[in-house]
């Protein structure tokens, strides 16, 4: 009688780039979730307010309540890679298309609608945009990388795709 021996799905160890993407996105999702609800907070603060434009708190009130959103989406993905789930690697790879989606948005919204002088007058000016400007590349280098990794040949197998 002849055994099987290929690995059960259910118990086979995933891919270690899995592992890590878990990792990696649970922690920014946690960050976002302790992060997101400060930065509202900090608007209560009427030094702090006054460096914004008018209107830009509450656009920043609407952008954290989107944001909690994709947070709490991206960590249920991350622990859900973390398990090993079934599900997991489309919800992770959804959650970084997604966030990718709602940056650019974000980006142009705010843009549109507040400009981008008052950031350059703002103390720290030209260097605390560009410091902004790296922040973004750097989130849509890990949304993409996310994408990439978990979308490999081994990783798709792994989960069944």
């Amino acid at each position: 009688m002849m055994e099987n021996t290929a690995p059960d799905k259910a118990t086979a160890a995933p891919p270690t780039v899995v592992k890590v993407f878990g990792v990696l996105i649970t922690a920014y999702n946690a960050l976002g979730l302790c992060c997101s609800p400060a930065i509202v907070l900090l608007f209560q603060i009427p030094e702090f307010a006054k460096e914004f434009p008018e209107g830009y708190e509450k656009f920043v009130f609407i952008v954290v309540l989107v944001s909690l959103a994709l947070v709490i989406y991206g960590a249920v993905a991350g622990i859900g890679l973390l398990m090993n789930k079934s599900w997991a690697r489309f919800h992770a790879v959804l959650s970084a298309i997604l966030n990718i989606s709602y940056t650019v948005l974000y980006i142009a919204a705010d843009i549109a609608l507040f400009g981008y002088q008052w950031r350059l007058e703002q103390e720290g000016g030209a260097i605390g945009a560009a410091m902004e400007g790296f922040t973004y590349l750097t989130l849509f280098g890990f949304y993409g990388l996310t994408i990439f990794f978990l979308s490999r040949p081994n990783v798709k197998e792994h989960f069944g795709r």
